[in-house]
């Protein structure tokens, strides 16, 4: 049978055209060699068509992306003019892709399939991504699951300094001197119609939802 990393690359062999595969497993613009060095990639001999490589698979770590990016449509060849860079023989300039562009600033460029893949528009995201993108600072809605409009989620991160908050407290707790007094942890939390934050618990329907946004 393979290995789980063979029969993953019989299959994009079985799937893909001649020139999507080449393009995918030989393409070489993000240094992907350089990379794979570090988990002792080692090359078989094979046919182009059938040209797989022997991974140590205990070396692997399991990885999941929680990236959040801009992105594009563009060609391989479209990519590779507009950074200046001269299209090699064995790649097909007209491979559909995206061309991303991260927060720090890297560019990078993806074949369509595997970006259609791994890739959601940030105005169509699942409860898991909007979980995603609360923790990075960012303000998330539904388009559909609630019944008035302006409604958003975010986070309340937490306040020790409980001088400044002491009105928060519950008047059973002074007598325990202010030092005891408990202070706010982080919540998600949910800004209402009545321009007021409360806590928000999601139902089973918001967890299995994909309609969640970033409120800008």
């Amino acid at each position: 049978m393979g290995s789980w990393y063979e029969q993953e690359q019989q299959k994009c062999i079985d799937q893909m055209s001649q020139d999507l595969y080449d393009s995918v497993w030989d393409a070489k613009p993000l240094n992907i060699w350089e990379q794979l060095e570090s988990i002792n990639l080692k090359e078989k001999t094979m046919s182009k068509k059938q040209k797989v490589f022997a991974i140590d698979e205990s070396t692997l770590s399991r990885y999941i992306s929680n990236k959040i990016y801009y992105a594009k449509p563009m060609t391989r060849g479209e990519y590779n003019k507009n950074r200046g860079w001269p299209i090699p023989s064995d790649e097909n300039p007209d491979d559909d892709g995206y061309v991303i562009l991260y927060p720090d600033g890297y560019v990078s460029w993806s074949p369509a399939p595997q970006f259609e893949a791994t890739s959601v528009r940030t105005d169509q995201m699942n409860f898991g991504m909007a979980l995603v993108a609360l923790k990075k600072g960012f303000k998330v809605a539904r388009k559909d699951g609630w019944n008035a409009k302006g409604m958003f989620l975010t986070v309340a991160y937490e306040q020790k300094d409980k001088t400044d908050f002491g009105i928060l407290y519950n008047k059973g707790f002074p007598e325990n001197g202010q030092d005891s007094a408990p202070y706010l942890e982080n919540f998600i939390c949910l800004f209402t119609v009545r321009k007021t934050l409360v806590p928000w618990q999601a139902t089973q329907s918001d967890m299995l939802a994909d309609d969640y946004f970033i409120v800008d």
